[in-house]
């Protein structure tokens, strides 16, 4: 679809002046008309004009009528020299633009004097808007709650009829500068980059509240686009790529960084390592933009940058330094953004990250991770009939790590493994068997049925969980984990 400038008329004694917008001037009474001739100069088929107007603007200022007696005395006052007949702008625009003009028979709006007029003002023009148009609107003639209405369907026909707004417009008549012929200079100012704050307000609010940064990266692009002043900064470029990067590795459960891992994959592969490489970037930015302001006083970002900044301080909680610290952070990003298959698959990892680096195992390998540590807990926790086992006594301990010895310890040792190192590995698993919390064993396999049920598209433990029952046991084995893992902790430094 083409392009569709919209405007509104109002009922004022409309005086001519010289109207100014892109370095160009154009004298005329109508701003609608200086608008079509300093900034839309290349109409094509396709594009259409909407004036809105309530009846009595039709009156004043859009048919041609005989100016009153009253108009005369304050016109002629100023100097200014009167034609017979005052010509309304559905003459001027039907001159050139006739093909153009809407249907000017269903553009009539009422006056917005209560609740109902005011939505039927905003039906009206919701209306005359076309899916898939670019928008252009021209606000400077409408009345005062007119504009709120503008922003409220201009937000709504984005999403309905998938529109794009290129302007909004506002022919500043009260801080015009009269000049020495006694003719008033008017700026035509656009708005545009205003209703682009408000999209980047919604779109750092939907990464503040709900974790997901598409809106702010969608954002970025539009506006690179558009080839906007802020847009054309590397460094916030390089800041919004981070901020995704870190969303999608939580997204996709990127919680294992090494250094290695991340010098080869500049791009990040880890939540950790892209929050280092968003750090970067952001004090780069910041470093960028205390040059300019210390240098004209004035920045591009503007009032963007406090909107990074709470991006910034949404994200603190992985300024960290370890993968069990990234775990952590990543399982309440998840609680707080109800993300709960991310939350528990990254329990889950957690925990076993946390039994490697309390009892001196490899947190990056599955032998330790797995068949190490959850082996040893589930060999624990079963019984010979499949039952869960309580009431774990030293001697049950001992015997059920003599079982394991004999199956699956053999099965872990490489062929190659010294004897000093098969005895510090049984020695390990010895201290697993014989220390690990009771209260954990049961949880860990809780934990692990909850990430099995979601993985498995429900039908693992078929009726067990709801959704809801799902978020509810994020939470709490969240903290039954933490309150062991702490206590485990305390007793270690006891010792």
């Amino acid at each position: 679809m083409g392009k569709h400038i919209l405007s509104v008329l109002g009922t004022s004694l409309y005086m001519n002046s010289v109207y100014v917008y892109g370095g160009e001037s154009y004298e005329t009474s109508y701003v609608q008309e200086a608008l079509l001739k300093l900034k839309f100069t290349d109409l094509e088929p396709g594009d259409k004009i909407t004036v809105f107007l309530t009846e009595k603007a039709r009156e004043e200022n859009w048919v041609d009528r005989p100016y009153t007696e009253k108009e005369k005395k304050r016109l002629e006052g100023s100097g200014v020299k009167l034609p017979e007949i005052k010509e309304g702008l559905e003459q001027i625009l039907k001159r050139e633009y006739a093909p153009f003009l809407d249907d000017m028979e269903t553009c009539t709006i009422p006056t917005g004097a209560n609740e109902e007029e005011l939505w039927t003002i905003f039906q009206v023009v919701f209306d005359h808007i076309q899916e898939n148009e670019t928008l252009y609107f021209d606000i400077t003639h409408s009345f005062r709650t007119i504009p709120i209405q503008i922003l409220a369907v201009i937000n709504y026909a984005r999403v309905v009829k998938n529109v794009q707004v290129d302007g909004i417009f506002y022919g500043a008549f009260e801080a015009g500068r009269k000049l020495e012929d006694g003719r008033i200079e008017v700026s035509i100012l656009d708005m545009q980059a205003f209703l682009d704050m408000l999209d980047w307000s919604q779109a750092a609010s939907s990464f503040i509240k709900y974790g997901n940064s598409d809106q702010m990266t969608e954002m970025y692009r539009i506006q690179k686009k558009k080839k906007r002043p802020e847009a054309r900064q590397m460094e916030l470029n390089k800041v919004i790529k981070e901020v995704e990067n870190l969303t999608y590795g939580l997204e996709t459960s990127r919680g294992y960084y090494s250094q290695k891992n991340e010098t080869l994959n500049q791009n990040g592969k880890s939540i950790l390592g892209s929050y280092r490489q968003y750090k970067e970037a952001y004090k780069n930015l910041q470093e960028k933009e205390e040059k300019e302001e210390a240098g004209k006083g004035k920045t591009i970002l503007g009032p963007l940058r406090e909107l990074l900044q709470v991006v910034d301080k949404r994200m603190q909680g992985f300024d960290v330094e370890t993968n069990l610290q990234a775990g952590k952070a990543a399982i309440e990003w998840a609680i707080e953004n109800k993300r709960t298959q991310q939350g528990f698959t990254a329990l889950e990892e957690t925990v076993k990250t946390f039994l490697c680096n309390y009892y001196g195992l490899d947190e990056s390998t599955e032998r330790d991770r797995d068949k190490i540590c959850k082996n040893i807990c589930q060999s624990l926790l079963r019984k010979q009939d499949g039952k869960d086992d309580k009431d774990l006594t030293e001697e049950k301990r001992l015997a059920k790590y003599d079982v394991w010895m004999e199956s699956d310890y053999k099965k872990l040792l490489k062929k190659d493994a010294s004897q000093e190192e098969a005895n510090v590995l049984a020695q390990k698993a010895k201290n697993i068997f014989l220390t690990v919390p009771e209260e954990l064993l049961p949880l860990i396999k809780e934990i692990g049925n909850c990430r099995n049920s979601m993985n498995h598209f429900g039908y693992s433990n078929i009726g067990t969980y709801s959704c809801h029952t799902l978020n509810k046991k994020l939470e709490k084995f969240y903290a039954d984990w933490t309150r062991i893992a702490d206590a485990m902790e305390e007793e270690k430094s006891k010792k």
